[in-house]
């Protein structure tokens, strides 16, 4: 239950309730560590709320859609957290996979935030597969494939065998 409690979801409430009166069954109260913790946990459920509704998944992909994700992204890169930034970015790519900008921006993310080689060039792969006519994005992957294979000759080659 602690580690349930101490993340946002959108049924915290009932499982917060579910815990409480396991507790009491038990003849004991909440700790308030864990109290705290669902506090919190809940105050980001709420502030995401609104951002969820607006990138919910009966929605047709157009632009206000894509706003939505972008909103979304710019909330949870101010988090701190790059796991759930790369979760927003997966679910915006998910609904616009061709959205060149897009792919630049998760890269761009990946390559300052998180720093590992390996990840940043798959990324580049998946982006060069959905939108394999940018420019930029050929560029950025032959460089960050230069950094994780050690050579520009073996990340041109590794970019080819793509096609």
């Amino acid at each position: 239950f602690s580690r349930q409690l101490a993340v946002p979801l959108a049924d915290g409430g009932a499982t917060l309730a579910a815990y409480t009166a396991w507790e009491a069954a038990h003849g004991r109260e909440v700790p308030s560590h864990v109290a705290k913790a669902a506090g919190k946990a809940a105050e980001a459920a709420a502030l995401r709320r609104t951002y969820e509704a607006a990138v919910a998944a009966d929605k047709p992909p157009d632009a206000a859609l894509l706003a939505g994700h972008m909103a979304y992204i710019k909330l949870e890169a101010a988090s701190g957290e790059p796991a759930r930034v790369g979760l927003a970015y997966e679910r915006a790519i998910a609904k616009f996979p061709v959205t060149h900008e897009l792919w630049l921006q998760y890269a761009r993310y990946l390559e300052t935030h998180l720093k590992i080689a390996s990840v940043v060039s798959d990324v580049y792969e998946r982006a060069l597969r959905n939108c394999p006519w940018v420019g930029a994005l050929w560029a950025r992957a032959i460089r960050a494939a230069a950094r994780d294979r050690g050579s520009a000759s073996a990340a041109l080659a590794a970019q080819m065998s793509l096609y």
